[in-house]
């Protein structure tokens, strides 16, 4: 064993931004509420008039059975329902303007109570939501908010899969104030490509949807760009001046810019203001995260600004032992830094959804997201059943929503291991008018996906992979295939790894894929004499890479070393030699080696003491080469 390998750049290039937002005002609603789980039967208490001196306080966010409180359930989620309850102070100079309530993530269905009188429900446990409360509420009084949780609803099985069901309030909640006579309800950003179609042309376009409720001629919308602080462009159009709900456009002039992809994060800051025509303080300003990049698929490949991507993917199903999926952003950190350091550089959130922290770390830190409309394995009635269909729709919407202002994700996947049934085509047919710059395909949608969707989902290849290459080979119209999950670690063992991603890099027509999973699926849950055991449904939790608790396992490093993009072709040399040659391989998609180094050491075979060590520097090889 003559020397060991190790390959890292000595620049780790990233940028910086501000905090991407509402600069309006807002009021957090996290902290302690009082709660009550509700005996079957039991009628909850939502109205002011209620005692809840004496109940017992709960985290928001948070799940209640890892507070206390209930059961966790792994796959079905059981009937019980929480209630919760806080009074609120709002403040005064909120009078006149619309309030809205935002909810991040409550599973799995909600009644909310405001002052007593019912303002919405909601259904869909991993899809965050914004429902407008302005009627109710009482600026310059405390008012009550009472919230009924239900883990269970009717058409459960949606939402439900091989994972933990925790009910509760368990990502932000907060209240958003925006101004009564012009509001910017919504907002996004395109950078459109140059006459090729594959890489962007310097402009950008920003589209807000503005709801007039007050006429009012001279109002403006305006939209500037700028890089770590530094100015770049601006321009700004009139809004109309009657009453009601319009998109309204803005286009910025091109500028010089350089691309976003995962080896070269480059983000920029748009940020649209609503002005007054009286002048002073901006009525409402909307900051975002914004990336150069034009997403295509041409002769079979995913491009990515006019280059082919290889997506070198983890599926992860957001949880923390002590947490659940009430995860705060310091562990998210955690996470992102250990995937990188296994050469990952794509997730797929998947059915479980995923949390602005994470998104915001992937734009930052240069991750590929696939952004999931959340819903798994359902029965075949309901996905082609219409009646159902506005529920998938609902989840789909909000996913969008939630998803599109972020350069990160880069692919639209709807639902999990549902084949392709008539769901999918509504769903396509929705997200692609909605959003067109992103290609969208059907996770384990297979062949029957083919001719609707951009990229051909399979998963868990074995002996047919090479079989499915050729087929796609031989199509007239040949499309990308993706494993959106393959190397499943509950049966993987450590082995069979290197050989599917070897025979999945054997063509250019595979994208990538994601082998599943992150992490174990583990709870701390206590038991009736006090006691936490870490609990992964026995074996059927222990699917990941990491330890539930991030300790690197066996698959940790195997990943790394199949991943890493840049190899040495050579297995073994002779110890003997005067010099060493060796041939360094560059599968980066868009970074040159330039200033990446190798530490190599020489060890002993006899007792594996390290005789020698240098730090070498690495020929400047482009990618692919």
């Amino acid at each position: 064993k003559p020397w060991s390998f190790f390959l890292f750049p000595f620049l780790l290039l990233s940028a910086s931004f501000p905090a991407p937002g509402r600069a309006q005002e807002t009021l957090s609603l996290a902290g302690k509420w009082r709660f009550r789980l509700l005996a079957p039967g039991e009628k909850p208490l939502v109205g002011p008039g209620a005692d809840d001196s004496a109940w017992p306080s709960i985290r928001v966010p948070g799940h209640w059975e890892l507070q206390g409180f209930g059961k966790a359930c792994y796959e079905t989620p059981n009937d019980e329902t929480g209630l919760y309850r806080r009074r609120v102070p709002l403040p005064a100079a909120w009078q006149g303007k619309r309030v809205f309530l935002r909810a991040f993530g409550i599973f799995e269905g909600v009644d909310i109570f405001v002052n007593g009188k019912k303002a919405a429900r909601h259904e869909g446990g991993y899809t965050p939501f914004r429902i407008e409360i302005t009627s109710l509420v009482r600026p310059g009084e405390k008012n009550l908010l009472a919230l009924v949780v239900q883990k269970k609803i009717p058409h459960y099985r949606i939402d439900n899969g091989d994972f933990w069901q925790l009910g509760g309030i368990y990502k932000k909640i907060d209240l958003l104030a925006l101004p009564g006579e012009a509001a910017i309800l919504r907002c996004r950003w395109r950078t459109p490509p140059g006459p090729d179609g594959l890489v962007p042309s310097g402009r950008v376009l920003a589209q807000a949807l503005v709801e007039i409720r007050k006429a009012r001629p001279g109002r403006t919308l305006s939209a500037r760009l700028e890089k770590n602080g530094h100015f770049l462009a601006q321009a700004a159009v009139s809004l109309p001046s009657k009453p009601g709900k319009s998109w309204v456009e803005v286009s910025l002039p091109p500028v010089p810019f350089l691309p976003w992809n995962a080896e070269e994060p480059n983000l920029y800051t748009l940020t649209l203001t609503l002005q007054d025509p009286k002048g002073g303080p901006p009525l409402q300003e909307e900051r975002l995260p914004l990336g150069f990049r034009v997403l295509a698929v041409r002769g079979g490949r995913l491009l990515l600004n006019g280059k082919p991507l290889t997506l070198r993917g983890t599926g992860t199903l957001d949880i923390q032992p002590d947490q659940g999926r009430a995860i705060t952003p310091d562990r998210y950190a955690r996470d992102v830094a250990l995937m990188k350091k296994a050469n990952i550089n794509t997730l797929r959130p998947g059915w479980s959804g995923t949390d602005s922290a994470l998104l915001d770390l992937a734009d930052k830190e240069g991750l590929y997201i696939l952004g999931e409309a959340p819903f798994s394995n359902c029965p075949v009635s309901y996905l082609r059943d219409p009646a159902l269909f506005g529920e998938f729709l609902s989840r789909a919407r909000e996913a969008v929503l939630f998803l599109e202002n972020h350069p990160s994700v880069i692919l639209y996947t709807v639902g999990n291991e549902n084949g392709f049934q008539p769901v999918h085509h509504f769903l396509l047919s929705w997200i692609r008018k909605e959003d067109p710059t992103r290609p969208v395909l059907a996770p384990k949608g297979g062949w029957a996906s083919y001719k609707e969707c951009d990229l051909v989902s399979f998963h868990y290849p074995g002996r047919t992979l090479l079989e499915d290459i050729a087929r796609m080979a031989a199509k007239e119209r040949p499309k990308p295939l993706i494993f959106t999950e393959f190397c499943h670690g509950l049966y993987r063992g450590g082995g069979g790894f290197e050989w599917l991603w070897r025979a999945m890099r054997s063509t250019p027509l595979v994208a990538g894929g994601c082998q599943f999973a992150w992490c174990d699926q583990g709870l701390y849950i206590k038991r009736k004499d006090g006691r936490a055991v870490l609990d992964s449904q026995g074996p059927y939790g222990t699917d990941g890479m990491v330890s539930a608790g991030r300790a690197p396992q066996e698959e940790y490093f195997q990943v790394r070393r199949v991943y890493c993009p840049v190899k040495v072709r050579e297995d073994r040399v002779a110890a003997l030699q005067p010099r060493i040659r060796l041939t360094v391989t560059n599968e980066h998609d868009f970074l040159s080696l330039r200033g990446f180094h190798a530490r190599v050491s020489w060890r002993s075979g006899l007792d594996g003491k390290e005789l020698a060590r240098a730090l070498l520097p690495l020929p400047p090889l482009p990618p692919h080469t």
